[in-house]
């Protein structure tokens, strides 16, 4: 095991897509439907950049750094092999190991073969066309109803149609390896927040751990970290680091939550505790990091890197662009010896392999 690596943890404020595109819009010549997307890989390829300068091992984004939310914007999950592949070529460009989600169908329907990352204006206009055939009621240009779909589509194969009717999409964790490119590590969020079943399906595989610099790892996403059994299954494949991609706002537990005159900052508490109690109780290090930007729009950042014995540690900050002014960069110095000394002394895992035999 590596006894100290480097992490930067970057706190940004994922730009959301549009929910509804007017003619106007997508008459415009420099209309680009994932504008949003784009925006975010930009500020993502810069804060990739910054941390690989400062000799960071690997670099952290929120859930859902990409794409924003989905909820109303499924078109934005098409392009989810074309994202993935934007973070692989960071990741060998600046020699460092990225890890964030993104949202994904789990088939893939019929669409241009270029990346609209890429693409040339016409192939950019493929892309739209591809995206007001298979959601249109986010174009009102083009919206017809559902019922109506197929007469609007008259000379779209019925398998093609299937393919798209049939989609369910995943959220999903990736670590990808600096310098190769390489996934070595992928989940898919199994514990859905209360809004994302609306537009989301949980993961079914079990919790699994994997390899990277010489260091067990495992995943958890967001409302994962309100669920014990999901960290301890980590910890008992013998996890040493977890790392937490979230999007936990201030104003998740309203309106309920109003009536009984809760601390202004109950949502903050509540998960600073759940992850300092997630990382105590598996005896590993536990990396969340959240989305952070304006307190209004209900972000609340809170950022960090838990481990036994010290709680939350202090990073240090790394200085960004103007431009990105809602970011928030920390780089870490993670000491993995102290966890054999929390092990012997507290005897959490000890105690459960006691239980299983």
């Amino acid at each position: 095991m590596t006894p100290n690596i480097k992490i930067s943890i970057a706190q940004t404020c994922p730009v959301n897509g549009s929910t509804e595109f007017s003619s106007q819009d997508i008459a415009s010549p420099n209309f680009n439907v994932f504008d949003s997307i784009r925006q975010n890989l930009d500020v993502i390829a810069r804060t990739v950049e910054l941390a690989s300068q400062k000799s960071s091992e690997l670099v952290v984004f929120p859930e859902y750094f990409t794409q924003g939310s989905l909820d109303g914007r499924a078109y934005l999950a098409q392009p989810a092999r074309h994202i993935l592949q934007e973070l692989r070529n960071l990741a060998v460009r600046f020699n460092i190991s990225i890890a964030g989600t993104i949202v994904e169908p789990d088939h893939a329907g019929p669409q241009p073969e270029l990346s609209p990352f890429v693409a040339s204006p016409s192939d950019r206009v493929a892309w739209t066309e591809s995206m007001r055939q298979f959601h249109p009621g986010t174009f009102t240009s083009h919206s017809p109803s559902h019922a109506d779909r197929s007469s609007d589509n008259k000379d779209m194969p019925r398998a093609e149609e299937e393919q798209w009717q049939s989609q369910k999409l995943l959220n999903v964790a990736y670590l990808i390896e600096g310098g190769t490119g390489e996934v070595i590590g992928r989940y898919v969020k199994r514990n859905l927040w209360i809004s994302e079943r609306e537009y989301l399906h949980p993961g079914s595989e079990e919790h699994t751990v994997f390899q990277w610099r010489g260091i067990t790892v495992g995943f958890l996403i967001c409302w994962d970290l309100a669920h014990p059994l999901s960290a301890q299954l980590l910890a008992k494949q013998g996890a040493d680091l977890i790392i937490a991609p979230t999007y936990w706002l201030s104003s998740d537990s309203e309106p309920a939550v109003n009536k009984y005159d809760p601390p202004t900052d109950y949502e903050y508490q509540l998960v600073q505790s759940l992850v300092y109690a997630r990382s105590f109780e598996t005896e590993t290090i536990l990396a969340m990091y959240n989305a952070g930007g304006d307190e209004p729009r209900g972000f609340m950042g809170g950022s960090g890197i838990w481990q036994p014995f010290k709680g939350k540690l202090r990073g240090s900050p790394i200085s960004l662009p103007t431009e990105d002014a809602t970011t928030d960069l920390q780089q870490y110095v993670i000491d993995l010896g102290i966890l054999p000394v929390a092990r012997k002394t507290y005897k959490i895992r000890e105690d459960w392999e006691a239980e299983q035999r």
